[in-house]
């Protein structure tokens, strides 16, 4: 059974005041990576359909359909369809703490360690299938906190949390309690973990493949490919093709190398093989990625994720 929540058992009350650490709006296809975050995070589909992740339950998120989740829920996404997915995400907490202008990676280490320190958080995730109303209005209001929040005018900081309780109310109210996910399973899901996480750290080796995953985890590679394909919807191969990408993705943006260094030290075998994948997978040839990057430069990249 599903751990859903109405908006009052969330203990929502007037001394609510939620600090909003980052708003972005994200666009991709396919598949994202698995993420981990020390904060709650709030999700609205604005276009296309995924499947989510969370802690080995999938749920399956259509366009106008909200999720909410707390901290230190693994989460990874996978596209239900061929078209981009087109997403609205903040990550807050319920209240305004000492730490809460942390930087992330810190934040990440220091709330992992001490549990007791955590601030209070949403007990579980949360579900709405919004109505054609409440879908615009919700997107007016988030596209002025992302606007407010990307250009930090004087008060923004009061103007992101006013609207994040607007938000939050408005997806809070009359949530559905009803919402099955799929229930990966224990082992299962531990055995995906294992491969994510391995994965993620082997990326770069361009011989990486189902059977030395496999056999690194302790599974066969036969069962390893049934355990992705059944319960994410994609291929090991794919997968590995993703975490790639987003590396690429990420060395693009940040250093100065050219298309073939970063193909081989993201695991591509070849330049060729990298752009046709990259752009398969983002929509956008490497070349034209990179003009976006510096279309968008006057917007903070730890602010505005463009994918």
């Amino acid at each position: 059974m599903t751990d859903m929540c109405n908006m009052p058992e969330l203990g929502l009350s007037h001394n609510l005041s939620p600090f909003v650490r980052q708003v972005s709006i994200q666009k991709y296809f396919n598949i994202m990576n698995e993420y981990t975050d020390p904060d709650n995070v709030f999700v609205y589909i604005q276009n296309g359909s995924c499947n989510y992740t969370l802690e080995g339950m999938t749920y399956r998120l259509d366009a106008g359909s909200v999720l909410i989740f707390p901290p230190f829920y693994s989460h990874l996404v996978v596209s239900a369809d061929t078209g981009p997915i087109v997403e609205y995400i903040f990550h807050f907490d319920l209240f305004t703490g000492k730490d809460a202008e942390m930087p992330r990676e810190e934040l990440l280490e220091l709330r992992r360690t001490d549990n007791a320190g955590a601030p209070p958080h949403i007990p579980g995730p949360i579900y709405k299938k919004l109505s054609l109303i409440e879908q615009n209005e919700l997107e007016k209001k988030y596209l002025v906190m992302h606007r407010e929040f990307c250009e930090e005018k004087p008060g923004y900081r009061l103007m992101t949390k006013a609207l994040a309780v607007e938000l939050l109310v408005l997806s809070l109210r009359g949530a559905d309690t009803d919402l099955m996910p799929k229930d990966i399973g224990a082992n299962a899901w531990s055995h995906i973990e294992k491969a994510m996480y391995y994965i993620d750290r082997h990326s770069h080796d361009p011989d990486l493949n189902n059977s030395l995953i496999s056999r690194q985890i302790g599974i066969s590679p036969n069962y390893l490919l049934f355990i992705f394909t059944e319960h994410l919807g994609l291929s090991v191969h794919k997968y590995l093709n993703n975490v790639r990408v987003n590396k690429a993705k990420q060395m693009i943006a940040d250093s100065d190398k050219n298309f073939t260094q970063i193909a081989y030290e993201c695991g591509f075998s070849s330049i060729h093989t990298f752009s046709k994948i990259f752009k398969r997978e983002v929509g956008l040839s490497p070349s034209k990625y990179i003009f976006e990057i510096q279309r968008m430069d006057t917007v903070k990249k730890d602010k505005l994720s463009f994918i």
